[in-house]
C-alpha cells in the first residue's frame, strides 16, 4: 500500500461516524476528531457520576493488542477501556478516586506493521505526515480539549495530568512523561519491557529514543529536562512471572535497539533487566517506586489495581 493510500485510509476511518454497533455505557462519551484543534482521531471520556469541582484528569492510552486497518476495532477497544468492561486499570482508578478519564482512540494500522503507535515507539515518532504525525502532541491537544469540556461542567482539572498504562500503553505513558514532563503530575506503568532511561549513554553505547535521551532535542526542540523529570512520582511494576517481552518483537524494537538492550541491560526481562533499570533510575535520582508482584504474569489483579489507585490517591491529596 502506498503512503498516500495509507494516509487516505487512516484519515477516512478516523473521520467516519461511529458504527451503529458501538453502544456506549453512561457516563462514557466519544469526542470526535478535530484536526483544527490538533487531534486527528477521537477520544473517549469517562466522567464518574458525581464528579465536580477541582480534580485531576487521568489518561490511559488505548492498547488494542493487535494491528488492524478497521478503525472501529481500535475505537471499540478504547471505549471498552474507558467503560472498564475489561480489566482496565484506568477505569478502576477513575471510579475509585472519582477522576475523569481520557482514553485516546489511536489506530494501529496493519498497513504499517512496524509503526507501533500504541507504544509510541521510534517509528511512530518519526512519522512526518498527518494523520499519524506526532501522536504525543495529538494527545496533548486532546487533554486541552477535555479540560475545556470539563470546565463547562464545572469540573476543573489541573494543568498536569495523571498517566497510567499497562504493557504497550505503559511504554506510551513512560515515553510521554520523558517528552512532556511539564504536563505530568504522576505516572503508573506496568509490564514495561524497558523503561526509557534518563541517560544518554551506557557502557559506551548511545541511547537514542526510546531507550534513552541522547537525541532528545530532535523530538522536543529542547535539552533534556532532567530536574523536572526527577520531580515526577512514578510507580513502575511488573509480575515476576511475566514472560511477555516486547524487546523480542520487531514491531516494538528494531534490531539495533534490541542489540543495545541485550548488551547493556540483559536479555532476561525479569529479574536481570528489571533490576538493572531500577538501579539506573535510583542512581539518576528519579522519584520512582519499582515493585514486583510474586505469582503474577502478564496481567494485574485487584491487589495491583488497588496499589495503583492508592498511588494516585496520594497524589490527588497533595
Amino acid at each position: 500500500m502506498s503512503r498516500l493510500a495509507i494516509v487516505v485510509a487512516v484519515t477516512a476511518c478516523a473521520s467516519a461516524p461511529r458504527s451503529p454497533g458501538l453502544v456506549l455505557a453512561d457516563p462514557v462519551e466519544v469526542i470526535a476528531a478535530s484536526p483544527s484543534d490538533g487531534f486527528w482521531f477521537p477520544y473517549v471520556l469517562y466522567v464518574p457520576t458525581g464528579s465536580a469541582g477541582k480534580t485531576d484528569l487521568l489518561v490511559e492510552p488505548n492498547n488494542t493488542g493487535t494491528t488492524n486497518d478497521d478503525f472501529d476495532v481500535h475505537l471499540r477497544s478504547a471505549i471498552v477501556t474507558a467503560e472498564g468492561s475489561t480489566n482496565s486499570i484506568g477505569h478502576f482508578v477513575a471510579r475509585e478516586a472519582g477522576l475523569p478519564l481520557l482514553v485516546p482512540a489511536f489506530p494501529r494500522p496493519a498497513a504499517l506493521p512496524l509503526v507501533y503507535t500504541h507504544a509510541l515507539d521510534r517509528d511512530t515518532m518519526l512519522v512526518d505526515h498527518p494523520p499519524l504525525r506526532r501522536l504525543d502532541l495529538q494527545l496533548v491537544a486532546m487533554i486541552d480539549d477535555a479540560r475545556r469540556r470539563l470546565a463547562g461542567r464545572q469540573i476543573l482539572v489541573g494543568e498536569r495530568v495523571l498517566l497510567t498504562g499497562f504493557s504497550a500503553s505503559a511504554a506510551f505513558v513512560n515515553r510521554f512523561t520523558f517528552l512532556h514532563p511539564e504536563l505530568v503530575r504522576g505516572v503508573a506503568a506496568g509490564a514495561l519491557g524497558v523503561p526509557m532511561l534518563p541517560i544518554a549513554e551506557l557502557d559506551g553505547r548511545t541511547l537514542d529514543y526510546p531507550l534513552g535521551v541522547h537525541d532528545y532535542g530532535a523530538f522536543t526542540g529542547t535539552s533534556f529536562a532532567a530536574a523536572r523529570l526527577r520531580e515526577i512520582p512514578q510507580f513502575v511494576y511488573v509480575g515476576e512471572l511475566d514472560e511477555n517481552d516486547p524487546v523480542q518483537s520487531d514491531d516494538a524494537f528494531s534490531e539495533t535497539e534490541r542489540e543495545t538492550v541485550y548488551a547493556v541491560l540483559g536479555r532476561k526481562k525479569f529479574p536481570d533487566r528489571w533490576e538493572r533499570c531500577h538501579e539506573i533510575y535510583e542512581r539518576a535520582g528519579m522519584n520512582a517506586t519499582f515493585k514486583a508482584y510474586a505469582g503474577i504474569g502478564h496481567g494485574t489483579n485487584r491487589a495491583i489495581n488497588l496499589d495503583v489507585a492508592a498511588f494516585f490517591r496520594r497524589l490527588t491529596r497533595l
